[in-house]
């Protein structure tokens, strides 16, 4: 338990239409859980010297989550991402030139001495930029830390082939259906023997699919596990679902879970953030009542 797990990615303000401004960014989202469940995760991002990126240190400091990988730009704003609500789906525009684009891997090496790290996750949204594509790469060559690879293909930010090599170096990946559909160029196949065909063609030790409503399916070299989805109570919106997800699956990772106990967790714990407004609550005893 005292071992952290390393997050590197976007912290940034979901604005949603009717006005209300929520933080969020997959990184961070999973960083927030972890922390509710009882982890001390270590996020390295970067916010703009402006009042979001303040509020942003405050906030993370009254849930007592490590701030020392929080770097400042005084060049470039906090992110943001401007999301429309359609139904029970959402649509996203992810502005530009975010604080979170320039994130200083040189800064990371230190802060690795400095802890005893288990596990590293990433998204592929604050990989967008050629500079920090490379730059990761080269971070990931001197480090020997099993990744944990969120894939977040939110157009038009990604390029596949680059998708594709952040797998190729991945220990475990996340990703949806569509996500699925949309690396391997096969739409006409049944998506459960497309991903175990996904799988078996690379060397993960894992690989976990999303399928909405469908439930999920985690694929290892020892079994296969699918589970339907949990019915929801009140739903609100599906913002950080797929985050929350994540976040129980490297709990479960850490302390040795079962599979089963995994997804089974994983989908309850989703299902539930879909009932919050967001991605995040202030909430302690909503993330220790999960893990029950």
């Amino acid at each position: 338990m005292n071992k952290k797990v390393l997050i590197i990615g976007e912290v940034l303000f979901d604005r949603f239409s009717n006005g209300v401004k929520v933080l969020g960014g997959a990184p961070f989202n999973v960083a927030w859980s972890l922390k509710g469940f009882g982890l001390n995760p270590l996020l390295i991002s970067r916010v703009g010297d402006d009042e979001n990126g303040k509020e942003i240190i405050k906030t993370m400091k009254n849930w007592e989550l490590d701030i020392s990988g929080i770097q400042i730009d005084k060049n470039h704003p906090t992110g943001a991402v401007n999301i429309e609500m359609k139904g029970n789906n959402h649509t996203f525009d992810i502005l530009a030139n975010q604080a979170y684009d320039f994130i200083d891997f040189e800064k990371i090496n230190d802060l690795i001495l400095k802890n005893d790290i288990k596990l590293l996750y990433n998204g592929s949204l604050s990989l967008r930029t050629n500079k920090t594509y490379n730059d990761y790469f080269e971070f990931k060559k001197e480090i020997n830390i099993s990744n944990f690879l969120d894939v977040n293909l939110r157009k038009p930010w990604y390029d596949i082939q680059k998708i594709k090599k952040l797998i190729n170096i991945a220990n475990y990946v996340k990703l949806n259906n569509e996500e699925l559909i949309e690396i391997t160029g096969i739409k006409n196949e049944n998506i459960d023997k497309l991903a175990q065909k996904f799988f078996e063609k690379n060397n993960f030790k894992m690989l976990i699919l999303t399928k909405g409503n469908n439930g999920a399916t985690i694929f290892t070299k020892d079994k296969i596990l699918n589970k339907p989805s949990v019915k929801k109570e009140k739903f609100i919106d599906s913002v950080g679902a797929g985050d929350a997800f994540s976040s129980v699956v490297i709990y479960g990772i850490i302390n040795n879970w079962k599979l089963d106990k995994i997804l089974k967790v994983a989908l309850k714990f989703s299902s539930q953030i879909c009932c919050i407004k967001g991605a995040v609550i202030k909430d302690k005893k909503f993330y220790k009542i999960v893990l029950k």
